[in-house]
């Protein structure tokens, strides 16, 4: 059971998310029909009323239950939904579509994190948000960082943003296949002296964004897509 149970979280975390339960045992589709509108724990209830108590709980801070049902492993995300890994197919099946497009995704909060120590230990550097395609800001978290880093020097300025090619507002990330590049940001701090360019990646497995620069920026910036129970 250990095995299966590693096996199904490894391809959680490194496989395309298939959407069409069409794909999974004809119980958990049923199943899913009755999540389409629900909330998270409200998911929850349903799975535990259909199969009892969760066989395993995988998160670490974050409570990841999981049955294992009908030769397959039923994961409960809070964050990203409902999921069933089938080891027949080697297929991770999402159990709840969803609908993300690239503008509203695009101009929101992104988590600053340093890159991982030698311990595999990330420090949370502050916030960086632009609600608009006009201005940004970013908010510090106190932590004593490299002062080279473009956003702790220049907390405020403008954000200009350029659609790849192919790219429309309304685009939907699912659309999207492995670690596609969405956008171009280019910054300027307020006082119009210093310029960052960065491109925006939406990425399939981890469905979330994330600013990739043109050599190593020293930190991970990065957001979850914002649609998961819809």
């Amino acid at each position: 059971m250990r095995a299966l149970a590693l096996i199904a979280f490894l391809i959680l975390a490194l496989s395309p998310i298939d959407e069409s339960a069409a794909d999974v045992p004809e119980p958990i589709a049923t199943l899913a029909k009755q999540f389409q509108g629900k909330s998270p724990n409200e998911v929850l209830a349903l799975i535990g009323k259909r199969f009892g108590p969760y066989h395993r709980n995988t998160g670490s801070g974050l409570s990841i239950p999981e049955w294992e049902v009908f030769g397959g492993v039923l994961t409960f995300h809070p964050l990203t939904g409902p999921f069933f890994y089938d080891p027949r197919t080697n297929k991770v099946t999402g159990l709840i579509p969803t609908h993300n497009a690239v503008r509203e995704n695009l101009l929101q909060s992104y988590e600053m994190t340093s890159n991982a120590d030698k311990h595999g230990t990330k420090y949370w550097l502050g916030n960086l948000e632009f609600p608009t395609s006009a201005t940004y800001r970013f908010t510090k978290s106190g932590l004593e960082v490299d002062a080279r880093n473009f956003f702790i020097t220049y907390t405020t300025g403008t954000v200009a943003v350029t659609l790849a090619n192919g790219i429309t507002d309304e685009t939907l990330l699912e659309s999207l296949s492995g670690s596609f590049p969405i956008a171009q940001l280019a910054f300027t701090s307020s006082d119009g002296k210093e310029k960052a360019t960065y491109t925006i990646v939406s990425s399939e497995q981890e469905r979330g964004l994330s600013f990739v620069g043109a050599t190593d920026v020293g930190f991970i910036l990065d957001t979850s897509w914002v649609n998961f129970w819809k």
